[in-house]
């Protein structure tokens, strides 16, 4: 009985530790994007030093506001937002964490006076996109050929057929130069540049004979 009790005792201590260390872990998951969103504590500001900001944040979603990124304002709408801080120079920002964002972002600084308006416009905005994808397609009417694609003279697929869309992913927008050599019976070959824009990009190479 005395083995069986102290048996439980010392489960009940390894399920409690197993607990607390998960928690612990997933504390730290938990940031700006994803819930739970909570104000942090905010930091006592000393009588005689302080001053009121109003935080103007403009935009479609929820957003995290931060002072020297400290979480003052969690999950809120477009709004002014009223807080004290001490005087002198601060950092802010706004963090889209709206449910299905692309997390627009915006900071400032500035200096914090006493007794004066002091507004910080914030505007979260979604970064612009620098890249795209690219979809080759290789057409030949005889089948059963292969080919070498190439990218900026970069061989990206090799021997391989026509009549099929090869994707290559995170191309950096403009212009490119996109090559198909045939590589199994004759010298079919074209060439193309073309200008790559954000999205989707669908390229159709049409090699014919080349003579070297």
């Amino acid at each position: 009985m005395k083995n069986l009790k102290s048996s439980k005792i010392f489960l009940f201590l390894i399920v409690f530790v197993a607990i607390s260390t998960l928690g612990l872990s997933l504390s730290g998951c938990y940031d700006d994007i994803g819930l739970p969103n909570f104000p942090d504590d905010i930091p006592e500001t000393q009588p005689g030093q302080s001053a009121t900001i109003k935080i103007a944040v403009e935009g479609d979603g929820y957003y995290n506001l931060r002072v020297d990124g400290i979480r003052y304002f969690a999950n809120v709408p477009y709004g002014v937002y009223e807080t004290e801080v001490s005087v002198g120079n601060h950092s802010f920002e706004a963090i889209d964490v709206s449910d299905n964002a692309a997390y627009g972002y915006d900071s400032d600084n500035k200096f914090i006076q006493k007794g004066t308006n002091n507004y910080i416009y914030l505007k979260p905005e979604i970064p612009p996109t620098t890249t795209g994808t690219v979809h080759i397609e290789v057409f030949q009417n005889i089948g059963g050929r292969t080919f070498d694609i190439k990218m900026d003279d970069i061989t990206f697929f090799k021997d391989k057929p026509s009549g099929f869309y090869y994707q290559i992913l995170n191309v950096p927008i403009g212009d490119h130069v996109f090559e198909a050599a045939q590589t199994d019976w004759d010298n079919n070959y074209d060439i193309k540049t073309v200008t790559i824009t954000s999205g989707p990009n669908y390229i159709q190479l049409v090699p014919e004979v080349h003579f070297y």
